[in-house]
């Protein structure tokens, strides 16, 4: 089947990967570099099921790197704006992570608001009593709650903003992830552009779906961003010091990258 008949789903798919990944050499290149250093290290990682905060820690991490893959696999195949969507996904995860190895009590914040939501879930699925017809279901979820309340149970949900906060991302939120969310996440006029093609003239000339993108080498380098802060954040916590050199040259790649990136945007607009 063509891509005309299947689009992303299509064996041809793989003429496109070939494509863009030429466009995008180095980029590639660097995306593979920190996945492989990264991916070394998650062998390394022994912790005992009795350190609650370093199994979140290592789970975390380890999370971060899975949607880092994902993003890549997204961006070669030219699913640019779904690649965002999982950026912003590691993002939040990296928000995670800093707060929980700059602050051990995020561990105690981490669980309660998974009892929060699976509280707010529990309400929810037994006013649904025209689709909760199977009684023991629901006496399982009250009895759910009704063991919550007996505990004194004061949980509370985490709001992403809070945790980059406590994780000194503050600026990256602003920065990357209300970009993401708003190009990516939801379906906003923004993200919405992505799929019409318009004319100089202004007047819409029709609808793009397929993987013809251009801003392959901009969702890796989000991408990027946000597996360099997973690293970090698990660099310090289990002392991984002898992945320094490595760790700065990925990092000196990635600035040159972008210089080159701000190079050949000045010099389309001049």
């Amino acid at each position: 089947m063509s891509i005309e008949e299947e689009c992303f789903l299509s064996p041809s798919i793989s003429e496109w990967i070939a494509h863009h990944r030429s466009e995008s050499v180095e980029w590639f290149k660097l995306a593979h570099r920190r996945n492989q250093l990264q991916q070394c290290w998650i062998k390394d990682l022994k912790v005992s099921d009795e350190d609650e905060r370093a199994v979140m820690v290592a789970l975390l991490y380890v999370r971060g790197l899975s949607n880092f893959q994902a993003a890549i696999i997204l961006a070669e195949r030219g699913l640019t704006g779904e690649a965002r969507i999982i950026a912003r996904s590691c993002f939040e995860t990296a928000f995670y992570l800093g707060a929980l190895v700059d602050d051990p009590s995020f561990a105690v914040m981490l669980k309660s608001d998974e009892a929060a939501r699976k509280k707010k879930l529990a309400k929810s699925l037994l006013r649904q009593s025209d689709i909760l017809t199977d009684p023991d279901i629901a006496r399982t979820l009250q009895a759910y709650l009704d063991d919550l309340a007996a505990s004194g149970d004061e949980s509370k949900q985490l709001d992403i903003y809070s945790a980059a906060c406590a994780a000194a991302m503050k600026d990256i939120y602003e920065v990357y992830y209300r970009d993401l969310s708003n190009d990516g996440v939801h379906p906003s006029l923004s993200s919405l552009r992505r799929y019409i093609a318009v004319r100089e003239n202004g007047h819409v000339e029709g609808f793009r779906h397929g993987p013809d993108a251009t801003d392959v080498r901009n969702a890796i380098m989000t991408a990027c961003v946000a597996v360099i802060y997973v690293a970090q954040f698990g660099q310090h916590f289990f002392e991984w010091e002898d992945r320094d050199d490595a760790f700065k040259e990925c990092w000196e790649t990635y600035k040159q990258l972008i210089e080159v990136e701000r190079s050949r945007i000045g010099g389309s607009q001049s």
